[in-house]
């Protein structure tokens, strides 16, 4: 049996706050390329086609910022937690999309009031074009549509210094103020989920079937497992636990959130805890990838419909 809590559940998007009024926001616009991989047969954008918009963001607008200029003294944004939310309008693969991002450097406190970290705030909406490769066209094709919206918090880390010294909590960068004015709350997982809201599916936690093993086509140029591995495999797991358990699952992720807690590498193996749920007319799976002596690596919730 799997050691992950059974009462563990990650924040769901719509506990994702928007950018603060007043704040000093970057903001960018961008035309995407729509993949054959991003969209699904029924035209919904997949949510693993949401986080390559990030991608945009970070190009056009947070490699302008001063603070990229941490880098050169050893001061990396860490991904910590991701959302992505996919709506149900039926997109064109082959018809011009864009993408509106937005970027805010803020910081967060602790119970104390003091600093608790540096953060990096990123949010993505994605706009695609209505209507359909093959086929009868959707009423409306042609018209521009909201496809998806992805959210991404990194947090500020002395990547290469002692485990007890990499927290940082001021930059010293030039032209970069030591503690970014703006203060924004931690998206904390709440312990107990309301359990009057959902139906779990599975009593406990399961063991997934599958096992994965880390290889080098997992890693990226960070030397570690990809952050988007993690949520494509999940997905996989959650569909077989559906079939298992006897429940018509021709559903897609709709909302993803992600936790990232410590990376695995190329070589490890990791155990993969899932407990699925259904909620009003959807189902879901909440889980954790599981390393060594029962460390958690990454959570996981996910909703389909």
């Amino acid at each position: 049996m799997a050691r992950w809590p059974p009462a563990a559940m990650l924040a769901p998007m719509s506990d994702v706050p928007d950018m603060p009024l007043g704040a000093e926001v970057v903001r960018t616009k961008a035309a995407l390329a729509m993949r054959y991989e991003d969209v699904c047969q029924d035209g919904r954008l997949m949510t693993m086609g949401m986080p390559q918009a990030l991608g945009t963001v970070w190009r056009e607008s947070v490699q302008s910022m001063p603070v990229w200029n941490a880098r050169n003294v050893g001061i990396i944004p860490i991904l910590a937690q991701m959302w992505m939310r996919g709506t149900d309008e039926r997109v064109h693969v082959g018809r011009p999309a864009h993408c509106e991002g937005e970027a805010l450097l803020a910081h967060t406190k602790d119970e104390e009031g003091g600093v608790a970290r540096i953060v990096l705030d990123m949010r993505a909406r994605i706009y695609a074009t209505r209507g359909s490769v093959l086929g009868a066209q959707p009423e409306g094709a042609g018209e521009t549509v909201l496809a998806g919206e992805v959210f991404a918090r990194h947090v500020f880390t002395k990547l290469f210094a002692a485990p007890g010294d990499r927290r940082v909590r001021k930059l010293e960068i030039p032209g970069v103020p030591a503690i970014p004015s703006c203060e924004v709350s931690w998206i904390a997982s709440p312990s107990q989920p309301d359990e009057d809201a959902l139906e779990w599916l599975d009593p406990e936690p399961q063991n997934a079937v599958y096992q994965p093993l880390f290889a080098p086509h997992h890693c990226d140029s960070n030397q570690h497992v990809n952050s988007l591995v993690y949520p494509r495999m999940f997905e996989d797991a959650a569909h077989v636990r559906f079939d298992e358990l006897g429940v018509k699952h021709a559903v897609l992720s709709r909302e993803v959130a992600l936790s990232f807690r410590r990376p695995f590498f190329s070589g490890q193996r990791s155990s993969l805890a899932l407990r699925a749920f259904r909620q009003d007319e959807s189902l879901g799976v909440s889980g954790q990838f599981l390393g060594a002596e029962g460390k958690g690596h990454c959570d996981v919730l996910m909703r389909f419909r």
